[in-house]
């Protein structure tokens, strides 16, 4: 997955506590083996290698995986697409001050898109009907953060801190000075300022913006949230962070809530359950607007 992974485990048995330690740190290794579009051998590289026509017939874990993916691409209008590999790339990649020209955007969504995937759910197989690259950036942390929060309740551990690079965070139980884990949003453009602070107990973090966190403080952006319907990079100064009982829930509320136009946003906020999501916009100058939404109370 490309991050750190931070771990507090809070049990009296350290040898119990470096135990599960290391079944949390073999469990996201053999995720991210799956998953990576960067190691040559995994099964998704090998899917994207794959040409056009050729059916694949991924385990029972990616198999599994693909069709929640595929459950909410449909449940998003199409926003949320784990097959724009091409069109992350031709963003991603760009020269430093050159554009990305629309004969490469057209020629890039042409190989993408779930519509260019055929299932055959009796055999548990796919076949691509065009040259689709699948990546799984924008999702891949929250699988991992829910598979992690399943081996720690079989473990029977009550209480834990487990983080991605401070974007994707699973608080398990108590804090060990209170009730509920305090878990902070800092500005990207203010380093030590804090935007929201979030209470957390049971729960998951995830956050996406446009914004990167650096020292220096310029409020770059980086283009790396795609438009599945026009191929372009999400534009602005944006972010949003998302408290969820679900990290994938999570993972996919706060990038396609970046993409979506109002509308749509306000079609996904009504299918929100015990979620709370803050929203930033940012301007040159700081903080332009900052929204909460509360499912428990909207």
């Amino acid at each position: 997955m490309g991050t750190r992974c931070d771990v507090v485990l809070i049990h009296p048995e350290t040898d119990f506590s470096e135990r599960v330690f290391v079944a949390l740190r073999n469990e996201i290794l053999q995720l991210e083996a799956l998953l990576s579009r960067y190691l040559p051998e995994s099964p998704v590289s090998q899917l994207n290698r794959l040409p056009v026509g050729e059916p694949f017939a991924p385990d029972d874990t990616l198999w599994d995986i693909l069709q929640r993916c595929f459950d909410f691409y449909r449940l998003t209008d199409g926003v949320f697409d784990v097959t724009l590999g091409k069109l992350t790339a031709l963003w991603k990649h760009r020269r430093e001050g050159a554009a990305v020209t629309p004969a490469q955007i057209e020629e890039a969504r042409n190989d993408s898109g779930f519509g260019k995937i055929s299932w055959d759910a009796a055999a548990r197989r796919l076949t691509k009907t065009a040259a689709v690259e699948f990546d799984f950036g924008a999702v891949g942390k929250g699988f991992a953060l829910d598979q992690a929060r399943f081996l720690l309740d079989k473990q029977q551990v009550k209480q834990a801190f487990i983080s991605f690079g401070e974007s994707s965070v699973l608080a398990l139980g108590t804090h060990p000075a209170g009730n509920c884990w305090p878990v902070g949003i800092p500005n990207p453009l203010r380093p030590g300022e804090i935007l929201h602070q979030f209470q957390v107990r049971d729960q998951f973090i995830t956050s996406s913006g446009t914004v990167l966190n650096s020292d220096r403080q310029d409020g770059s952006v980086r283009s790396h949230l795609i438009d599945p319907h026009t191929g372009n990079a999400v534009a602005g100064r944006q972010l949003v962070a998302v408290k969820t009982r679900s990290a994938v829930w999570g993972e996919v509320l706060s990038t396609t809530w970046l993409v979506m136009d109002h509308s749509r946003r306000q079609l996904l906020a009504s299918k929100l359950e015990d979620s709370e999501l803050l929203e930033v916009v940012f301007s040159e100058e700081g903080v332009a607007e900052k929204k909460i939404i509360n499912s428990k109370t909207e």
